[in-house]
């Protein structure tokens, strides 16, 4: 018997095969089969019905896998007001839509809007589900990650701590999940400067993924660029070039030119030619960083800030002084009034002017103000926290 286009069996069997492509990090077809089941349940459930309610969550996963974060965002707003109304506050799918929203808003460096609906999801889902089950797991290690997008390294290590204990108790050594959060572990290692434990993790890491993702799956990729970053950071210049070259192919074969992985690649790229002394490759690319993110993530977010920052460490490096001033003070101002005054970003842009203005023969105004960043560094961070902007 041939159902047709139309019977939901048949939309059942494409929203499922989206699934698959979803899973496999084929995120254009999955986009593709979303949308496409999207328009065949809205027309024929209506679109308050639950099936069509799931199908825009998984296209809203899709869109922020694909890193199209404001159309994430919309469906996934969208999604959570229809569960509100439909299920109330308290029900497992709004709270785990509640999540999905936080996680857009991190994408997107809204980082106090992340923090604080995460922190709701996480103690929802304490009291409903309980401490031990996944999903309340999951939302700690989120929460981690935004805490640590925030500079909040010791809060951030020893929640993702717990969480690594806990999938390992929980899931086994070998599961996504547990790897997921071997790699948060090593980033936090990574941003506390402590480089030689973060290259441990991330090459477990990346072993583990490879052998269960395989070679071209996102996560896998991801992977491979945390350890280029941590070679970067120990000064193996060479063998992070070669790492962040070869992940730079991938993701343009697989993600396109505008995705943010894509871009943040280039940018890693450059700052590694910076740190070989090939100033003009560095600042030619770190340029095109720079328009991409402006393009794709605006001009307050974040990582089109610190590109900003790491273009003025290469005109400082050039020789370029006052173009270097100029842009290290503009990051200082975007940096205190995004991140705040005690982010480790603004701090390394509060470094970077004092090596600016020691490098102008202004040695009292940059002893000042290095002698400010260390006392805010030894109060905030202790010694471990590295200069070098991202």
């Amino acid at each position: 018997m041939i159902l047709g286009d139309e019977h939901l069996d048949t939309i059942w069997a494409l929203s499922n095969l989206g699934s698959t492509y979803y899973m496999m990090g084929q995120y254009k077809a999955a986009e593709k089969l979303g949308s496409e089941v999207l328009d065949k349940r809205r027309k024929i459930l209506g679109d308050d019905h639950p099936s069509t309610i799931q199908v825009m969550g998984n296209l809203a996963s899709t869109f922020h896998a694909m890193g199209k974060y404001k159309e994430a965002e919309e469906l996934k707003i969208e999604i959570l007001e229809k569960r509100k109304q439909t299920l109330g506050e308290e029900h497992p799918d709004t709270i785990w839509t509640m999540g999905n929203v936080a996680s857009t808003y991190h994408a997107m460096g809204k980082y106090n809007e992340a923090e604080k609906l995460g922190s709701k999801v996480l103690q929802k889902r304490k009291i409903i589900l309980g401490e031990e089950h996944p999903d309340t797991i999951l939302a700690m290690g989120n929460l981690a990650s935004t805490l640590h997008a925030k500079g909040q390294y010791g809060e951030a290590k020893e929640l993702m701590v717990e969480v690594l204990q806990k999938r390992k108790r929980i899931l086994g050594d070998d599961h996504p999940d547990t790897i997921w959060t071997l790699g948060g572990v090593a980033s936090t290692y990574h941003a506390m400067g402590k480089y030689e434990e973060a290259q441990k993790l991330e090459n477990e890491v990346l072993e583990k993924r490879k052998n269960i993702l395989g070679d071209e799956h996102p996560d896998t990729i991801q992977a491979m660029a945390n350890l280029a970053s941590t070679l970067h950071a120990l000064g193996q210049y060479k063998e992070a070039e070669k790492y962040k070259i070869e992940v730079l192919e991938k993701r343009r074969r697989l993600l396109g030119e505008e995705h943010p992985h894509t871009i943040w690649t280039m940018g890693s790229i450059a700052s590694t030619y910076h740190m070989m002394g090939k100033y003009k490759e560095a600042e030619r690319l770190k340029v095109e960083v720079l328009e991409k993110r402006k393009k794709v993530l605006g001009e307050e977010h974040p990582h089109t800030i610190r590109t900003l920052g790491s273009i003025a460490s290469t005109y400082l490096a050039l020789g370029q002084l006052k173009q270097a001033e100029k842009l290290t003070i503009e990051v200082l101002e975007k940096n205190r009034r995004i991140l705040g005054d005690e982010h480790p970003d603004t701090i390394r842009t509060l470094r970077s002017i004092a090596s600016t203005y020691q490098a102008m023969g202004q040695y009292e105004e940059g002893e000042k103000i290095s002698s400010k960043v260390l006392e805010q560094k030894k109060k905030h961070f202790g010694d471990g926290v590295p200069d070098k902007m991202a």
